[in-house]
Formats: structure tokens, sequence, C-alpha cells
């Protein structure tokens, strides 16, 4: 049998994965319950971090730190939404300050060196791009996407207990953004589920720096999208396979070359320049199906 079957196959047998299956199936019935076409929910991504906070706890012992940074940074993102007042928005963004070291440093990263400090920094990068995405951007997508995410960092981090975990979670909610739930995003939840997502990374990949910065990179398009602007929403909508297909070449890149690498140096490196060539094909393909669409609604 082949090895990476051999894997496949064993990850099905292991109480972790299974416990993060259980966990992420009962989110999704939470959000089915509450969710529909007229009144879609918006706790997706406060679901899919509480399923990750629960099922690391039963597993793999409390981490109240993170279970609270969590609890913080959906506070925070709740207060940073646009229709907020001004000084709402400034008390949201010091709580998901606030929120992103308490995940850093009470998560069991260390209290002292580069992992905490680069593990905030990525939690606040990634949750604001997610929270864009949230308020610009079509959300049917976001369950499958992150999915194929939680897969690459479990194919990239050297220890897997909490990968398994949250791709037994995402497997379940890969489906909650979809119909008939149609659950949404919202920014609070957007900041929760990068927290959760980025210490994963970081608490799995210490034994082989450059798996962090890799496993941090698996976000793929779900971080570059929000910040393709204008015409990303109708590709999205338009064109899901290209925007899956892109996510996943992105993902295949930043878990099986960049994240085999030691060093975070390197890795950095990698990322940047994977990310600049992604970013211009993507704004490419945005403007050519704007233009496209223009020329399909154009005068006959």
């Amino acid at each position: 049998m082949p090895e990476s079957l051999s894997t496949l196959l064993d990850l099905f047998t292991r109480g972790d994965f299974q416990a993060g299956l259980i966990a992420g199936a009962l989110g999704l019935a939470v959000l089915l319950l509450i969710s529909n076409e007229e009144s879609p929910a918006t706790q997706w991504g406060e679901a899919f971090a509480l399923a990750v906070v629960v099922v690391v706890g039963f597993v793999a012992g409390r981490r109240l730190g993170v279970g609270l940074g969590l609890a913080v940074l959906a506070a925070g993102g709740w207060l940073l939404t646009p229709q907020r007042a001004i000084w709402m928005r400034a008390v949201g963004g010091g709580l998901v300050a606030g929120g992103a070291a308490l995940v850093a440093w009470r998560g069991g990263l260390g209290e002292s060196g580069w992992l905490p400090l680069l593990t905030a920094a990525a939690i606040l990068i990634g949750g604001t791009a997610l929270a864009t995405w949230s308020l610009r951007l079509p959300h049917g997508l976001l369950g499958p996407m992150m999915a194929i995410t939680a897969f690459g960092i479990w194919v990239t981090v050297p220890e897997t207990e909490h990968a398994r975990m949250l791709l037994g979670v995402s497997l379940p909610l890969a489906v909650a953004t979809l119909r008939p739930a149609l659950a949404r995003l919202s920014v609070g939840g957007a900041f929760a589920l990068a927290g959760a997502v980025v210490w994963i990374v970081a608490v799995d990949g210490q034994a082989r720096p450059g798996s962090i910065i890799g496993g941090w990179a698996c976000l793929g398009a779900l971080a570059l999208f929000p910040f393709v602007q204008p015409n990303a929403a109708s590709l999205i909508q338009d064109r899901p396979l290209i925007v899956i297909g892109i996510h996943t070449a992105f993902v295949i890149v930043a878990s099986r070359v960049i994240g085999l690498w030691e060093s975070a140096v390197t890795a950095t490196i990698g990322v940047l320049i994977a990310s600049i060539v992604a970013f211009v094909a993507i704004g490419l393909l945005t403007r050519r199906h704007a233009s496209t669409q223009g020329s399909d609604h154009g005068p006959e």
C-alpha cells in the first residue's frame, strides 16, 4: 500500500480526528437549525473556533489561555464592524490585539523568542484578511476553502495532533456555508477563526520552523482575494471552480514545497514570492472576467 494512502487511512482511526469530526458535526447541526436562505446565521467562524477549542480541551488538555484569547478576539471583531461608533472600533482594535497576544503567549509556544511574536502578528494579518472577506466577498466558498487549508496544514506540520483535530472540525463545517445552511462569517468570527488556525499551526510546527510559515501560508486565497479589488466578488460568484483551483494550487505549494523547508527565513521569502505571483495572477483573472462581463452586457 502506498505510504500516502496508508497515512490517510490511519487518519480516520485517530481519536483526535474523530473527536474533531464530532465537534464539527455538532457545530453544523446547530447552524442548520438556526440558518436558512432567508435568514442566514452569521456565527460560522465562532462555531468553528468554539469546536476547535472544545475538542482541543477534551483531547489534548485544557488551554484556558487560548480559549479566552479567542473569545477576546471575537468580542474585538464584533466591535470592529463598520457600523460601530469610532470609539467602539478603537476598543475593538485593542481587544483584537490583546486577544492575539493572549493566544500567542498563553498557547504553549514559550514566553520568549520569535514564535509568540510572529504568531500574534499572523493572527492579526489572517484575521484582517478574513474579516475583509466577510464584509466584501461572497461567503459560499469559505467552508470548502477552509477544509482545503486544514488539509494542507495537516500535511505540513511535523506534529499533527492538533492539526488532525482542525481537519476533523473543518470537514463537517465545510458544507455549512453552502445550501441549505448558507451560514456566513462575521468580523468577530473571522478573528476567532484566524486565531484558532494560526495557533494550531504554531503549536504543531515548532519542530520545523519552516513548516510554521508554510502552514500559515495555507490560508492561501483566503488571505489574498480580500485585497484584490474591484471585481474579486464577481469572479468568486461566477467562477467558483477557478477560485477553488487557485486556492488549492497555493496550498499545495505552501504545504508540499515551502512547508518542508527547515528555515523560517527562507520559507518567509518563498511565501512572499508565491504571494506576489498569485496576487498578480488573481488580479489579471479578475480584470479579464470583468472585461468579459462588460462585453457580454454591452450594446449589441
